[in-house]
């Protein structure tokens, strides 16, 4: 929370929520959400920047999956051992595409499996944007609105429950995965 308030804050989200949407697995609302309590004056402009570096991320995970599929895509998917989800996503994408994007951009399902599959299955680019930007822009939004209206109530919670939160974000975080193996 202390660092949340720091001047590299906002970078820090800007890069995780990057990263987040393009090839790691890591825990984008661990980040972000922690900087909106940390000032909340700052909780809007911390969700505009999550959202376009989440819709940038996005954009290079599609790029990922539409150009380098057979090398490097594989390769990830392979190393995260999502070989199943992927396929089961590929299969569902024909049909559904842009329904697997939304839900995808606002649930805790790793969204650069989404993105990926997006480019892999060369959904309309300005289709996925478009859907990125409202789905993810929502999600950070929405966080943005429970820090500025419960922010101290928020923050004081955390502070006493420091552990519990951050157990409840490694659920949230496998949760994500286990979505993906059981819902699609």
């Amino acid at each position: 929370m202390r660092a949340g308030a720091g001047p590299g804050a906002l970078r820090s989200v800007a890069l995780v929520s990057f990263a987040e949407s393009a090839i790691l697995p890591i825990p984008v609302d661990a980040v972000t959400l922690p900087v909106m309590l940390a000032d909340r004056r700052r909780a809007w402009r911390v969700a505009w920047v999550a959202t376009a570096a989440s819709v940038l991320g996005g954009a290079v995970g599609y790029g990922l999956g539409l150009l380098l599929y057979e090398t490097l895509v594989t390769w990830l998917i392979e190393l995260y051992g999502w070989q199943e989800s992927f396929a089961a996503v590929r299969r569902d994408f024909h049909d559904n595409g842009a329904l697997i994007v939304a839900v995808g951009a606002v649930t805790p399902i790793p969204y650069k499996l989404i993105a990926i599959a997006s480019g892999v299955e060369q959904l309309d680019f300005a289709l996925f944007l478009a859907i990125s930007l409202v789905g993810r822009g929502g999600r950070f939004l929405a966080f943005a609105a429970l820090a500025w209206h419960f922010g101290d109530r928020l923050r004081r919670l955390l502070d006493r429950h420091a552990a519990l939160a951050g157990w409840l974000a490694l659920l949230l975080l496998v949760g994500g995965f286990v979505a993906v193996e059981w819902l699609l």
